[in-house]
This record gives structure tokens, sequence and C-alpha cells, in this order.
């Protein structure tokens, strides 16, 4: 089987190296259908050019639809995506890339399931890595545990306003499901509460609403309380610290 593999590897060496890994997924139909084999012909394969086209066709379908993703043709990149998945219904990246497509069209639902569905397969395969270059909103709406050190980098100093907002309000997401990991994050979106937007600093309250604060946190809640610019800011912050009282008692 490792020789039919490569057979077909060479038959389809003008694909990008990326891409390797795609089609060989689709090469476990293969494997399956053979499984009881001793002995495979080559000859078998070079003869099925309907597997080999399809093999293909799963690449260049995706292809396809990075390129009208890249033009903004959006509908039509969904097109290409849905054709790539109709023959390999786990491929992470194709589920991904339509629900940056269907993002692009406000079809938020639908987006929400494909970035999940993507996440999903991702930490399957043991690919958690490739959620890195996700965005805020994207790994905030994966609803995955690991998602949650992908977000500590957007709540640097580094990070514009707006990938902070994000980022925090994505922990606030995730909180609901995975409380105790979100506490890795408390540093980071404490650290976030001098930011001067003010929306950083609500969505950096909300976040810390939903997570079990230490008793030497309560100190810089009680400033925003009592200081912070923003009604609903000083809103949210007195909830946390009568939340942390109830709960004291």
């Amino acid at each position: 089987m490792d020789f039919l593999i490569q057979q077909i590897i060479e038959k389809l060496q003008n694909l990008p190296e990326t891409a390797i890994k795609e089609f060989l997924e689709l090469v476990n139909i293969l494997e399956c259908k053979y499984q009881n084999s001793e002995q495979i012909p080559v000859s078998e394969v070079e003869d099925n050019p309907e597997l080999l086209l399809n093999l293909k066709n799963a690449i260049t379908y995706y292809q396809n639809g990075i390129s009208c993703l890249q033009s903004q043709d959006y509908q039509q990149a969904i097109t290409e995506f849905n054709h790539a998945l109709d023959i390999n219904p786990n491929f992470a990246e194709a589920y991904y890339s339509r629900g940056k497509s269907r993002q692009k069209l406000n079809d938020k639902l639908n987006a929400i399931e494909d970035f999940q569905i993507a996440a999903r397969l991702f930490c399957e395969n043991n690919l958690a890595e490739e959620l890195t270059n996700w965005t805020p909103f994207e790994l905030g709406e994966s609803n995955r545990e690991e998602a949650i050190y992908h977000l500590l980098k957007y709540l640097s100093s580094q990070s514009s306003y707006d990938e902070k907002r994000l980022a925090a309000s994505a922990i606030y997401k995730l909180a609901k499901n995975f409380k105790k990991s979100c506490e890795l994050a408390i540093p980071h979106l404490l650290d976030n509460l001098s930011e001067p937007a003010p929306q950083v600093r609500q969505y950096v309250l909300k976040a810390l609403s939903t997570i079990n604060l230490p008793n030497n946190v309560l100190p810089k809640i009680q400033v925003i309380a009592e200081n912070d610019s923003k009604e609903y800011n000083r809103n949210i912050a007195q909830s946390i610290l009568e939340k942390f009282n109830h709960n004291q008692h």
C-alpha cells in the first residue's frame, strides 16, 4: 500500500507540497477498499482515471475557492469549497475557508459551524497548531479549548485595540465551556484594564465576569467600578464585585 500511495503522489507531483496531506486523506478510501489484498497492481490504479481525477479535483476545487475568496467573489468561493467537501468531507481547510467566505457574506451562523468543524478536524488530527493563524473572532467561535492558548498573544501590548477587544470577547465565549482553562488568561486580561479604549475594558470585564477570580485581583476591579469614565464599565465591574462577595457567603 505504501508503494501504491507513492505512485499516486508521483501522479499528482504537480500539486503544491502543502496539498499532499489533503489528498492523502482521500487515499484512505482506497486503502479501505483494498485492505484485504496482499498485493495491489499499480496498473489497477493507473487504469482508474476517475479515482485519480477525484483526488486531484478535491485540491483543485479548494485552490479555486481560495482564488475566489482572495478576489472577494465569496459566493463562488463557497461553491468551490462545497465541491471539495463533496469529495472529501474531512477537508479541514475547506471548512475553514468556507467559513471565512460565509462570514464575509454575513452568514454568521453557518460560518461559526464551519469554524467549529474545521477546528475539531485540526485537533483530532493532531494539527492544533493550525489554529495559530486564526483571527480572535474565529478562535472564539471554534468552541475548542485549544483556542484559548492561541488567544493570549492577541491580548499582548503589541496587538491592536480591535484584536484585544475580539480576544477578550473570545475568552468570554469560551469560558462558558472551558472556565478552568480560561483562568490562564486572567493576568493578560488584567493588563488590558488600563487600555484607553473603553470597549477593550468592557470586553475584558465581561471575560473576567465569567471566570473564578482570586482575591488579589479585586482591588483592580474596584478601581474600575469607582473611576471608569464609562458607566457601562463601572456597572460590569460592580457586578463582578457583587458576585464575588455573594460567593463568599
